[in-house]
C-alpha cells in the first residue's frame, strides 16, 4: 500500500476538528480567539494561514518520519514541508516591512528586546523538552565522554542539530530550529532596513543587492566554504533572495487599489488554490525563483483579506494560528517520543500504512494540546500588555472582529 495525498487530507481535517473542540469547549483556550489583539497591524486571514502552514509541517514531519524509518519520500510531501516554510518567511517579510514602512527607524534595543521576549521562552522550554525526550530514549544514561555531550547540549540551545547522547534520531526530534536561525538573522537585520522600506523602487534595491551579493557567493564557496558561518550566510542570502523578499514586494501592494480589488473579487482564491495546487504537486522543494513566484499571489491575495471561501475566518483556524509556534517547535519532539520506541517495539507492524497513521491521528491530539499548554505558559505571558483596541465591527457570521492595516486604509472584507 502507497502513501497518497489522502493521508495529508485526512490527517489536515482531523487536527482542524481538534482546533474547532478545544477553542469551543475548554473555557482554557476560549481568550485565544476571543480576545484577538485588536490593534493595527493585525491580520485575520494571515493568522489563519499560519494554522494551517503549522498543520501542513506537521504531517510532512509525520510522513517523513515514516520514510525516514522505512522508504524514500515522495515530491508532494517534500513540498509540504517546503511551501509552509516559504510562505512562513513570505508572512515574516510582509509583517515587518509593514512595520518599517510605518516606522523606518525603529529602537534597536526595544526591537530586539520585544523579538527575544516573545520565542526565547517557548523555544528555551521546547529545548528543555528536547532534553528529557532524549534522556528517555537513550534510557537516560550517558553515552559520552561529560564534556562531549555537554558541547551538544549548547549546540541543540544555539539551535544545531549533533546526535545529542549518541542519539542517531536526535537531529530529526529538533529539525525545525533552521528556520529559526535564518528568521532570528533577519530580526538581526529589519532595525537597519528602514531606508529600503519606504519606496517600491528602494526595496527592490535591497532585493536586487541581495541577489547579486548571492551570486558572488558562489565562487568564492569554491574555496572559502569551510569558513564558520559561510554557510549560514550564503543560506540566508538565498532566503532574502527568494521568499523573505516576496513579503517584502507585498508590504508594498497591498496598498494598491488595483491589487486589492483583485483580492477581493470572485477570481482570487480560484487562482490561488491552483497556484498553491501546482506547487504541491508539480514544483521541486527547492526554496527557489519558480516556487516562490508561483505562491506570491495567493500570499498578496491573503494579505490583502482573501478568506478563501470564508475558510480563513473559522475560530478552529484563528486558533490553531494562535498556538502554531508552539505546534511549529514541538511536534517533531513529540512524534520522536512516541514513533521511535513504537518502531522499535512493534518492528515490521509499523510498516503496514494502516498501524502507523492510526498511531499519527491518535498522537495529533497531544500535540495540539500540549502547544495550547506551551501557547498559554511560554507565549501568553511574555508578549507583553497589549494596547487598548480600538471598537471593531464583528466579522459576519462569526461574532469575531477585524482590524485595519497600519497605515493603509484596508481592511479585511466584512
Amino acid at each position: 500500500m502507497q502513501v497518497t495525498s489522502v493521508s495529508f487530507f485526512l490527517l489536515l481535517v482531523s487536527i482542524v476538528a481538534i482546533g474547532y473542540l478545544l477553542c469551543r469547549t475548554l473555557s482554557l483556550n476560549k481568550p485565544l480567539v476571543r480576545h484577538l489583539p485588536l490593534k493595527k497591524g493585525y491580520y485575520l486571514e494571515l493568522e489563519s494561514m499560519r494554522g494551517i502552514l503549522a498543520l501542513a509541517v506537521v504531517v510532512h514531519h509525520a510522513i517523513l518520519f515514516y520514510f525516514v524509518l522505512y522508504r524514500p519520500h515522495t515530491a508532494f510531501y517534500s513540498q509540504l514541508g517546503t511551501a509552509p516554510v516559504t510562505f512562513f518567511f513570505f508572512i515574516t517579510g510582509f509583517l515587518f516591512w509593514s512595520k518599517l514602512i510605518s516606522t523606518p527607524k525603529p529602537p534597536v534595543r526595544t526591537f530586539l528586546v520585544s523579538r527575544l521576549r516573545r520565542l526565547a521562552p517557548a523555544y528555551l522550554g521546547a529545548t528543555g523538552l528536547m532534553f528529557v525526550v532524549v534522556a528517555a530514549l537513550t534510557h537516560f544514561k550517558l553515552n559520552g565522554a561529560p564534556y562531549d555531550v555537554a558541547r551538544d547540549a549548547v549546540l541543540v540551545v544555539l539551535g544545531k542539530t549533533p546526535e545529542l547522547n549518541g542519539l542517531k534520531s536526535a537531529p530529526w526530534l529538533w529539525a525545525v530550529t533552521w528556520t529559526l536561525q535564518l528568521e532570528f538573522l533577519f530580526y538581526l537585520l529589519v532595525p537597519f532596513l528602514g531606508w529600503f522600506a519606504q519606496r517600491l523602487w528602494k526595496t527592490l534595491l535591497f532585493i536586487g543587492g541581495c541577489n547579486a551579493l548571492y551570486a558572488a557567493t558562489f565562487p568564492i564557496a569554491r574555496y572559502q566554504s569551510h569558513l564558520p558561518g559561510f554557510l549560514m550566510f550564503q543560506a540566508f542570502l538565498r532566503f532574502l533572495s527568494f521568499t523573505f523578499c516576496i513579503g517584502f514586494i507585498a508590504a508594498h501592494l497591498v496598498r494598491l487599489d488595483t491589487v486589492r480589488a483583485f483580492a477581493r473579487s470572485v477570481f482570487a482564491a480560484p487562482v490561488s488554490a491552483v497556484l498553491i495546487l501546482i506547487t504541491l504537486c508539480f514544483l521541486p522543494a527547492e526554496y527557489g525563483a519558480v516556487e516562490s513566484l508561483a505562491l506570491a499571489i495567493p500570499f498578496v491575495a491573503v494579505a490583502c483579506g482573501c478568506d478563501f471561501w470564508g475558510a480563513l475566518r473559522r475560530r478552529s483556524l484563528i486558533f490553531l494560528g494562535k498556538i502554531s509556534y508552539s505546534v511549529y517547535l514541538i511536534h517533531c519532539l513529540v512524534y520522536g517520543a512516541v514513533l521511535l520506541p513504537l518502531s522499535g517495539v512493534l518492528g515490521s507492524e509499523m510498516k503496514k500504512i494502516p498501524v502507523y497513521c492510526t498511531t499519527v491521528f491518535l498522537t495529533v491530539p497531544v500535540i495540539v494540546g500540549l502547544a495550547t499548554l506551551w501557547n498559554r505558559t511560554f507565549e501568553l505571558p511574555f508578549m507583553g500588555k497589549k494596547s487598548t483596541p480600538a471598537p471593531a465591527k464583528p466579522i459576519r457570521g462569526l461574532g469575531l472582529p477585524y482590524a485595519e492595516v497600519p497605515d493603509s486604509g484596508i481592511r479585511s472584507p466584512a
